[in-house]
Order: structure tokens, then sequence, then C-alpha cells
């Protein structure tokens, strides 16, 4: 079993336009350097890293998720141990 512990403002990091200009400099330096070592370049390397960044974003957008989901978990949470307290202040006066 894979554990993954998330950083979300790394993830959110991530997803910003710097980052994905970040990318694409670093993608030119590979092909800089296959190109000056004469190292032949996959034809599908552009096919590689979009089918890379397609799962980055995917994992982007499910930890966004999941964080809403925890958010909205804690809120519930929280609701109802108002409410168990309210009903037991209710059933001590009563009794």
């Amino acid at each position: 079993m894979i554990t993954f512990i998330v950083n979300f403002q790394f993830l959110l990091l991530l997803n910003t336009p710097s980052f994905n200009d970040f990318c694409e400099y670093k993608l030119f330096e590979i092909r800089l350097f296959f190109d000056r070592n004469r190292i032949p370049i996959p034809q599908d390397i552009d096919d590689v890293f979009n089918a890379t960044t397609q799962s980055l974003d995917e994992i982007i957008r499910q930890a966004a998720l999941m964080q809403e989901i925890g958010v909205d978990q804690l809120n519930q949470i929280e609701g109802l141990q108002t409410l168990l307290g309210e009903s037991l202040d209710r059933n001590r006066e009563k009794y």
C-alpha cells in the first residue's frame, strides 16, 4: 500500500503559469542537451511530456478536491458536535 502525504501549497504552486514556464524551459534544456551530445531524441518526447503534464494536472485536481472534502467534513463534525452539546444540555435541564 502506498501512502501519499500531500502538501497542498506545493500542489498549488505547481498549477501556476510560472511553473508551466519553468517546465517548458527545462524541456528546452533537455532538448539542447540531447542536441549538443548528439543523442537522438525520441520522436514521442512531446507525447511523453504531455501525458506527464496531464497526469500531474489530474493529481492537482484530485488533491484540491480532497482538500475541499476534508474541509467540508471538518465543518460537518463541528456542526454535529454543537448539536450533540445542545442536546446534552437540554437533557440535563430536564432531569
